[in-house]
């Protein structure tokens, strides 16, 4: 057999190594293939010593080295990445994630916006934002993105900046959208919704997001085994009742029935009884009513 040697690594269960150890990696998206590490990770600076990343500190352990040089860091990770949307528009789900390397409490601005297939931009989607993120933080915001049935085929980027001083910090995902055609299901508007900012202002000069519409999103992680989290914008508050049903229109769950307020909900499905299919979440408001479909996977 062939002798394998591994060093300055983060192994789970452990290995024996120079450096190794087995340690919570703090991955901003843990179920995603991406691999950017929170602040305060073991990974970082716990790398080979005998290298430096490019802002000059120790090496980090992983694929992405936390650069310290930016006080507050952006990064922005797609859900389901490659993402292509189909002709009809649809909704993209990404994490947001805000990182205060200093000390102190910073005053920051944040924003969004879009970079078209033709290369003009649109947006801003978020903000422009004042927040202040405490001292030695992480911050993460789950958010959507409505992409229009009108917008042109071709590739876009996804663009989120943090502007704190003089330092910027910028990060982007790209995704696809399919050629238009007539008719169906149609999204309208570029139309942003998800967890705000709220407890980040920094006083009154600070903008919001709240929700412009009442919206369901898609579950996620979809396909599921065997609980998934399903969330929804409400516009304004009032009764809510959000059922799961079987391809054969038979309810199989009652999630939510009662009176919700203004803003971003969340509710954890558990198909753990349930057999493996194809099944329609259904959210009725005083609005709307709207549903989606999502598989569970045994």
């Amino acid at each position: 057999g062939q002798n394998i040697t591994v060093t300055y690594s983060d192994v789970s269960g452990g290995y024996t190594g120079q450096g190794n150890f087995d340690r919570d990696p703090m991955f901003i998206a843990p179920l995603q293939p991406d691999g950017h590490l929170l602040w305060g990770s073991p990974c970082i600076d716990n790398g080979n010593p005998s290298y430096t990343d490019p802002d000059s500190t120790i090496s980090d352990v992983g694929t992405h080295f936390y650069d310290q040089l930016t006080p507050v860091r952006i990064v922005a990770i797609p859900y389901d990445a490659p993402i292509q949307v189909p002709s009809e528009g649809g909704e993209i789900s990404f994490l947001l994630a805000l990182s205060n390397c200093a000390l102190s409490p910073l005053n920051t601005t944040i924003w969004c916006d879009i970079t078209l297939p033709g290369g003009s931009t649109s947006g801003p989607v978020i903000g422009p934002l004042q927040v202040t993120p405490d001292g030695e933080s992480n911050i993460l915001r789950v958010r959507s993105q409505t992409v229009p049935f009108n917008a042109p085929s071709g590739i876009y980027t996804y663009n989120a900046y943090a502007v704190c001083g003089e330092d910027t910090s910028t990060s982007s995902f790209v995704f696809a959208k399919m050629d238009f055609e007539e008719g169906g299901d149609a999204a309208s508007s570029w139309q942003n919704s998800g967890e705000d900012f709220d407890d980040l202002s920094d006083g009154p000069g600070s903008a919001s997001i709240m929700p412009e519409t009442t919206m369901l999103h898609v579950a996620f992680p979809n396909p599921f085994n065997p609980t998934t989290e399903i969330s929804y914008e409400l516009r304004v508050a009032g009764s809510v009742l959000l059922n799961v049903y079987d391809i054969q229109g038979r309810e199989v769950a009652r999630l939510v029935d009662g009176y919700r307020d203004v803003g971003h909900h969340e509710v954890t499905f558990d198909g753990s009884g349930l057999a493996s299919g194809v099944y329609i979440y259904q959210l009725n408001t005083d609005e709307m009513s709207a549903s989606r479909k999502f598989v569970l996977m045994k």
